[in-house]
């Protein structure tokens, strides 16, 4: 139940997060001059990503381990 309960947090987490990406609004070109190049939709968040995905790899190890080590 826990081990279901956080792969569906985590995988709704990516979901929400990236229509929260997609839907985000896009600021008007400049009047004179060449637009900005686009940026990538998860500038902002890319270390907080990273974070998340680190602590979740550590957590899902470190259960596999005990499990492994309990069997």
């Amino acid at each position: 139940m826990k081990n279901s309960f956080i792969k569906i947090g985590v995988f709704s987490y990516f979901i929400l997060n990236t229509l929260s990406a997609i839907g985000a609004p896009v600021p008007p070109p400049p009047e004179n001059g060449a637009p900005p190049p686009p940026g990538a939709p998860l500038d902002e968040r890319l270390y907080l990503l990273l974070g998340v995905g680190l602590l979740y790899a550590f957590y899902y190890y470190k259960n596999y381990h005990t499990k492994k080590a309990s069997e």
